[in-house]
């Protein structure tokens, strides 16, 4: 059965905290290893292992689907990471079979890292398009994200008009944004360089579409 958290949204960043910087959680390890399409194996100590594999677009976790929350709030340094050999990654990809997409995970570890802010690369006056819903079923929800789904997927709109017109907390807004940008979700309308349409990311096998998207979304 799917388990949906909700994650929790501080109701107010303060101004120097506005930006995240995904370096610094592990939401930067994962982005650095599909950019480098370099499979490995993370550890948190008392949690389990996640795997990520981005030659095969997926990733696996050792642990219960109810502690992906607990897993990725931790700052980057609470993590050791471990390179794999091609074979090793096949044979753990043959063995366990079918995996989770990675624009899950990056919903997932961008939704903890943010904490109410934006991520680096996002900005406040974006004028954000919603191009497809998020599986809420599947991913940490913010408390709002059906609202915020409904408005973005048919009116492109700045977090701070969406803040006015549906009276959520500016910063679960941001929370959200900085998610769905890391998912392939969304994109800003008012400026360049985005995504076009053909670059969308993809479903699970499409090798190094991923970092491409991530390449362009950071601008690092």
């Amino acid at each position: 059965m799917s388990h949906v958290a909700t994650a929790s949204i501080p109701p107010t960043c303060g101004e120097d905290d506005e930006i995240f910087h995904p370096d610094d959680y592990l939401l930067g390890i994962v982005r650095r290893a599909v950019t480098d399409e370099q499979d490995v194996v993370i550890t948190l100590p008392a949690v389990g292992d996640l795997r990520v594999l981005p030659r095969r677009g997926e990733y696996f976790t050792s642990f219960a689907e109810d502690q992906m929350k607990q897993f990725c709030c931790r700052p980057a340094n609470a993590y050791t990471v471990k390179k794999l050999g091609a074979r090793e990654a096949e044979g753990f990809g043959k063995a366990a079979g079918l995996g989770r997409n990675l624009d899950e995970l990056m919903w997932h570890t961008a939704i903890c890292a943010s904490r109410g802010r934006l991520m680096q690369g996002c900005r406040r006056d974006d004028v954000i398009l919603l191009r497809h819903w998020p599986n809420l079923t599947r991913l940490t929800a913010t408390p709002n994200a059906v609202r915020i789904s409904a408005l973005l997927t048919r009116y492109p709109t700045s977090a701070t008009v969406a803040h006015r017109l549906l009276g959520i907390p500016a910063a679960e807004l941001n929370a959200f944004y900085s998610a769905a940008r890391c998912a392939g979700l969304a994109v800003a309308v008012n400026r360049k360089p985005e995504l076009t349409q053909q670059d969308d990311l993809k479903p699970h096998r499409q090798r190094g579409l991923l970092a491409l998207f991530l390449n362009r979304i950071t601008g690092m």
